[in-house]
Order: structure tokens, then C-alpha cells, then sequence
């Protein structure tokens, strides 16, 4: 693994546990989610796993901001 890898892990960990917030892994699987300026890289991850174009990874923080707001 990656050490930045490691570093969003550990953050979003560390998070989840002080928060108290559940989370869970239902089977589905989008691909990878990137940084919106990463979209354009001809690399691997943001190539052939970002599956589902650009702006995917300002949707996704908007929507877990929403849900930590319920």
C-alpha cells in the first residue's frame, strides 16, 4: 500500500472512530475516487479505475458531507 494510501486510510479510520459513524462495504464497487484535477492523468488509477468521469470525487465528498449533517 501506498504511503498516501496509508494516510487517507488512517485519517478516514481515526475519523470514523471518533465520530462514531458506521460504515460499511455493501458489495458495490465504483472504482477508484480521485481528486477532480487528477481526472486528466494518463496513470492507471486515474485512467483505467476512475470508471465514472470527472467530478466523481467532489460528488462524493459532497455527499458524505451531507450525511454526516443528518
Amino acid at each position: 500500500m501506498r504511503k498516501a494510501s496509508r494516510t487517507v486510510l488512517l485519517a478516514i479510520t481515526t475519523f470514523l472512530l471518533a465520530s462514531k459513524a458506521v460504515a460499511g462495504f455493501n458489495g458495490g464497487y465504483i472504482g477508484y475516487i480521485i481528486r477532480d484535477e487528477w481526472y486528466d492523468l494518463k496513470e492507471y488509477e486515474t485512467f483505467y479505475m476512475n470508471w465514472f468521469g470527472p467530478h466523481n470525487g467532489a460528488y462524493f465528498v459532497e455527499m458524505i458531507q451531507k450525511l454526516l449533517e443528518i
